[in-house]
C-alpha cells in the first residue's frame, strides 16, 4: 500500500504487479518517464497477472499510459490518472481483452467529479469490460477520444448513460440522468467508441451534475469479455444499444398512427429519390436525367433487382440521406463514369459473389456504410480509381473483400473504417497501388488524428493483403486491430489439452501480409494484435518492410504495434536470406523479441530490448563508440 510520497522513474515502468496480490494507492505521487520527449510506449503502472490494482486518492502520470491492465481488476474509486505523451499515444488506463475496469462505487449517489482518468490521445481504451459507477473520462484528441471501445463492453446504473460534451479537441464522458428506458449494459460494435443512446451532448459540464442519485440495478447476466469470476457482482439491466427505441420516439395516438400508415402505403408507388426539386420513381431514372455534378437523394429505402449502371459520361453524386440501397442483383452499382457516395445511410449487396460497387471510372466514397453479405463477395470492386474519405466498407461473408484492389487501379485511403467479419477475407486485397494517410496532414505522421481504421475479426483473414501483383504499399496513418473473440472461462481453460488442440488447428490472421517483392513503407501505424493466434506483420516474400521513416529523428511512438496477448505475434519474416524487415522508427511492445526478425537499423544504431520477464519493450539505441 502506498498512502503517501512520490515514486518517480525516469527510463521504466515505476510499478509492475507481475503476481496475484494486490496493489493499492491510497495518497502517493507516482511518476513515470514524464521527461521523455516522445512515446515510451509503457505505462506508469502495469497489471501482468491476475492480481489486482486499486487507487483510492493520489496522482498517477505515465508518458505513454497511467495504467496498463493486461489481466485482472482495476479498481479506481478516487484520484487522478493520466497518459501525457504528445500526438497519437498517450491513454489515461488500458484495459485488454482479460482485464476488468471499476471507475467509482456502486452505491447511490453518481459524482461526476472525481476520479478522473484523462489521456492526450484517449482517456479510456478498452478491450474488456468497464463498470462506469463515478468520475469522469477524458480525451484530448477529439471526437471519439474519452472512452475507446476497441471491443468488450461498457456498464452504468440503470437510469443512466454515458454523456459525451466536445469542447474544441477536449471530449468529457460522465454519466447522465436518462429520461427514457434505461441501458445498464452497452456492447461495443467493433472499433466504434460507446456513446449514449441519445445524441452526443455538447454543452460543457455542469457542477450541478457532480452528485445525482442512483435507481437500483434490476437483476440479469451481463456479457463481458473476462472470465466470470473476475466480473464484479453487480445487477443491470443489459440492452443491446444497437436495438433500443425510446419510448418518447413512438407515436401512441391513434390517429396520427393511422395517418402516417396511410402515408407509407402511399409513398409505396410513389417517387423514392430526387434531383433538386424534381422526383423520380426510380433511381435509374433519376441517373439518367441528371446533370453533371447533380446529386440524387434518396427518400426512401430502395431494394433492387437490377444492377444500376452509371455510364461513362455521367458525373453523380448519390446521398444516401439515412436510407438504405439494398440489391439482390450480382452488382449492386456498375460505375463506368464519376461517381460519389455521400451521407448516412446504407449500401447493401446480398448475393453470394455479390459485388456492392464495380468500379471502372472514378469513385468517391465519403460516407455511408458499405457492405457484402454473402460469401464469397467484394464490397469494392476497384479496376481504377477509388478514393475513400470517410464512412464505413464491411464485409460479412467468408472469402470475401472489403476492397479488392485490381491490377492497374489505384486505391487511396485518406479516412474510414474497413471491417473484416468473415473468415478468410480480406480488408485490402492489394494487386497494384495503395497509398493510406491522414486527411488533416499529409506531411507528417506524427500526430495520425482520424486514421483509417482497419478492424480484421475473424479467423484465414488479413487486414491488407499484398498480392505478387501489388506495385505499392504505403502506409502513412493507419491503426491496425486484429481483434479478440471473446472465449468463455478463456483463463481456466486456456491450458488444457482440449484447448490446445483447438488452438493448434486454428489458423493465423495477420494485420499486414506480405507476398509481393515490394517495399511496403510504414511510416504511421498502431497495430494491436488480440486475436489467438494473430501477426501483426509477416513478410513472405522477398520484398522490404520498412518499419518507420528513414530521417535524422528517431521517434519511439510511431509506427508502433502491440503484441501483449497469448499467442500473439509482432512480425515475422519468412525468407530471412532475400526478405528484408529494416527497422528505422518506432516500437514493438511484445511477449516475445523480435530481434531475429530485423535485418537492417539506422546506421551506428542497434535493437535495444528492454525486458521484465513479462512485456519486452524493443526501440533502436544507439551503439556505444
Amino acid at each position: 500500500m502506498l498512502n503517501g510520497g512520490t515514486v518517480e522513474t525516469k527510463n521504466y515502468i515505476a510499478i509492475q504487479n507481475k503476481g496475484t496480490g494486490k496493489v493499492k494507492v491510497a495518497g502517493a505521487n507516482i511518476y513515470a518517464m514524464l521527461e521523455k520527449e516522445k512515446s515510451s510506449g509503457l505505462p506508469c503502472i502495469s497489471n501482468n497477472n491476475t492480481g489486482s490494482i486499486e487507487v483510492t486518492a493520489g496522482t498517477i502520470r505515465g508518458n505513454n499510459q497511467g495504467i496498463h491492465m493486461v489481466k485482472g481488476t482495476l479498481t479506481v474509486t478516487g484520484g487522478n490518472i493520466s497518459g501525457e505523451t504528445n500526438g497519437h499515444a498517450g491513454v489515461g488506463i488500458w484495459i485488454d481483452n482479460s482485464a476488468v475496469l471499476i471507475l467509482g462505487t456502486n452505491d447511490s449517489v453518481v459524482n461526476t467529479a472525481n476520479p478522473v482518468v484523462r489521456g492526450s490521445c484517449y482517456g479510456v481504451y478498452n478491450s474488456g469490460s468497464i463498470y462506469f459507477y463515478d468520475g469522469k473520462i477524458v480525451g484530448d484528441d477529439g471526437s471519439g477520444s474519452s472512452i475507446y471501445m476497441s471491443s468488450g463492453s461498457i456498464v452504468t446504473p440503470t437510469g443512466y448513460t454515458v454523456k459525451k460534451s466536445l469542447s474544441g479537441t477536449t471530449e468529457t464522458a460522465i454519466l447522465s440522468k436518462t429520461s427514457t428506458t434505461s441501458v445498464a449494459s452497452e456492447k461495443a460494435p467493433m472499433n466504434l467508441t460507446i456513446v449514449s443512446p441519445n445524441a452526443v451532448n455538447t454543452q460543457s459540464d455542469s457542477d450541478s451534475l457532480n452528485n445525482i442519485t442512483k435507481e437500483e440495478i434490476s437483476s440479469t447476466n451481463i456479457v463481458a469479455s473476462t472470465p466470470q469470476s473476475s466480473q464484479p457482482k453487480i445487477q443491470s439491466n443489459a440492452i443491446d444499444s444497437n436495438n433500443m427505441i425510446s419510448k418518447n420516439n413512438l407515436n401512441t395516438d391513434e390517429k396520427n398512427l393511422t395517418q402516417t400508415e396511410q402515408q407509407i402505403n402511399e409513398n409505396k408507388n410513389s417517387n423514392i429519390v430526387q434531383i433538386a426539386k424534381r422526383s423520380y420513381s426510380t433511381i435509374a431514372e433519376a441517373i439518367a436525367s441528371a446533370d453533371s455534378g447533380e446529386q440524387i437523394d434518396l427518400l426512401e429505402d430502395i431494394t433492387l433487382n437490377e444492377e444500376v449502371i452509371i455510364e461513362k459520361d455521367k458525373n453523380i453524386i448519390i446521398n444516401l440521406n439515412d436510407k438504405t440501397l439494398n440489391s439482390t442483383s450480382a452488382n449492386t452499382i456498375n460505375n463506368k463514369g464519376t461517381l460519389k457516395i455521400t451521407g448516412t445511410g446504407n449500401i447493401r449487396n446480398e448475393v453470394e459473389n455479390g459485388v456492392v460497387i464495380n468500379n471502372n471510372g472514378s469513385l468517391k466514397i465519403e460516407n455511408g456504410v458499405i457492405t457484402t453479405s454473402k460469401n464469397n463477395g467484394k464490397c469494392i470492386n476497384n479496376n481504377s480509381k477509388l478514393e475513400m474519405f470517410g464512412g464505413k466498407i464491411i464485409s460479412e461473408g467468408i472469402n470475401s473483400s472489403v476492397i479488392y484492389n485490381n491490377t492497374k487501379s489505384e486505391t487511396i485511403i485518406k479516412a474510414g473504417t474497413i471491417e473484416v467479419n468473415g473468415d478468410g477475407s480480406k480488408g485490402i486485397y492489394n494487386n497494384s497501388s495503395l497509398v493510406i494517410y491522414n486527411t488533416t496532414d499529409t506531411k507528417t505522421t506524427d500526430n495520425c488524428k482520424d486514421s483509417v481504421k482497419v478492424i480484421v475479426s475473424s479467423d484465414d483473414s488479413c487486414g491488407i493483403y499484398n498480392s505478387k501483383d501489388s506495385t505499392v504499399c504505403d502506409i502513412k496513418c493507419t491503426d491496425i486491430l486484429i481483434k479478440a473473440d471473446v472465449i468463455e472461462n478463456y483463463e481456466s481453460i486456456k491450458n488444457t489439452d482440449e484447448f490446445k488442440a483447438k488452438l493448434e488447428e486454428m489458423k493465423p490472421s495477420y494485420g499486414i501480409y506480405n507476398n509481393s517483392n515490394i517495399s511496403v513503407n510504414i511510416e504511421g501505424l498502431t497495430m494491436k494484435v488480440e486475436r489467438l493466434k494473430g501477426v501483426g506483420i509477416q513478410n513472405n516474400a522477398e520484398g522490404i518492410i520498412n518499419i518507420g521513416k528513414k530521417d535524422e529523428i528517431l521517434n519511439e511512438s510511431n509506427p508502433i504495434i502491440y503484441a501483449t496477448s497469448d499467442n500473439t505475434t509482432a512480425i515475422v519474416n519468412i525468407n530471412k536470406q532475400k526478405g528484408k524487415i529494416k527497422f528505422y522508427n518506432g516500437s514493438f511492445i511484445t511477449t516475445k523479441s523480435i530481434k531475429n526478425e530485423i535485418t537492417d537499423v539506422l546506421e551506428n544504431y542497434q535493437v535495444y530490448e528492454i525486458n521484465d520477464n513479462v512485456i519486452i519493450k524493443s526501440v533502436l539505441s544507439r551503439k556505444e563508440e
